[in-house]
């Protein structure tokens, strides 16, 4: 991920700009961030307590009105996903059993008078397409990930708003509040 920012970061000419992959227990070692971007990252942190003190070492380390980027899982889009999956009889999506899903409920007011939220989706044309549109139409075969109706689910998705919010993951475009 960071080689191919770099290499788009290469393409723009832009010099006020630098990628840099951290473990995110020895983040506070480095300086600060106008933007901080973690992708399923925080649903490997095993309590909410663990993930609220990384928050909070994320929200030390961004500069005022600074933005961070979180791709994590939610349980409640899981569970609206599933129970659409229930209503054409497919199986539900078991999560792994290293991912703690977030609680939307929860993160929302923890993050009540740290963060503005300026965005957030949770993929649901993409999900909607490639975890019940296909594999109804496919049944009783098995889905496979590299399906080219998966990349036209994304393609799609990128082109229309997100309109439900269904899917496992959901992406926040937080910003700091000071």
């Amino acid at each position: 991920m960071i080689s191919k920012a770099n290499e788009l970061l290469y393409k723009s000419k832009l010099t006020n700009v630098s990628f840099k992959h951290m473990d995110i227990n020895n983040i506070d070692t480095f300086g600060n961030f106008d933007v901080i971007i973690s992708k399923r990252c925080l649903i490997n942190i095993p309590t909410w307590k663990a993930k609220k003190d990384i928050i909070d070492i994320i929200y030390d380390k961004l500069n005022p009105g600074g933005h961070f980027i979180m791709i994590e899982a939610s349980q409640q889009g899981l569970d609206r996903l599933n129970k659409l999956r229930q209503q054409f009889k497919l199986n539900p999506i078991e999560v792994v059993w290293h991912n703690e899903s977030f609680n939307e409920q929860e993160l929302f007011n923890y993050f009540n008078f740290k963060f503005n939220v300026m965005r957030k989706t949770h993929f649901s044309l993409y999900y909607i397409i490639s975890r019940v549109f296909y594999p109804y139409i496919i049944a009783p075969y098995e889905p496979q990930h590299a399906s080219p109706l998966n990349k036209i689910a994304a393609k799609l998705h990128r082109k229309l708003p997100d309109l439900y919010n269904y899917g496992l993951h959901m992406c926040l475009d937080l910003e700091k509040i000071e």
